[in-house]
């Protein structure tokens, strides 16, 4: 028996579609069975997933994520995170890095770690390039917020950017 976890961070697309499908791909060629598939949209850098929190309650169970990063994106989290799962003897599956992790320690656990390094690694340079491309846009003029503050509103410019204009309806 088998719970599958997979995660993205933005709803857009049919990754987590993918996810399941490959995953299911290993848990058929293994011969076990889904007991739940549990699909998520949001961070795993600055917040554990609440679904992630239930299931290292779970005891004895094999646990099946497409990839480390899927996991956590954090690192400290993530080694917090594992270790609560393997204390209740939980099984880690990791289908892209053909990692089964059953301790915290040993060859495989220091494997999981260095990808959660990578993982944590990726977001700080995603973070960074979307903060750099951010302060351009302001720079040049552009409103890059999701919300106008009071007494403005958002124009859509024909270039697809934003700008801020006075809101003469809102005084």
């Amino acid at each position: 028996m088998a719970y599958v976890f997979c995660r993205v961070s933005s709803g857009r697309g049919c990754s987590l579609d993918y996810q399941e499908a490959e995953i299911k791909k290993v848990i058929d060629d293994c011969k076990w069975r889904i007991k739940e598939t549990i699909k998520y949209v949001g961070s795993a850098y600055s917040e554990t997933p609440k679904p992630l929190l239930e299931l290292c309650k779970l005891k004895r169970k094999k646990i099946v994520f497409y990839c480390v990063d899927r996991f956590s994106r954090n690192y400290l989290t993530g080694f917090n995170l594992a270790s609560k799962f393997l204390k209740n003897k939980n099984e880690l599956y990791f289908i892209v890095e053909k990692l089964k992790v059953t301790k915290n320690s040993g060859d495989e656990w220091e494997t999981f770690c260095k990808y959660l390094k990578y993982a944590e690694n990726e977001s700080q340079k995603i973070a960074k390039r979307v903060d750099d491309s951010r302060r351009y846009l302001r720079s040049q003029g552009y409103f890059t917020d999701s919300v106008a503050p009071f007494g403005y509103k958002k124009i859509k410019l024909s270039n697809g950017r934003t700008k801020l204009a006075i809101d003469t309806q809102s005084n």
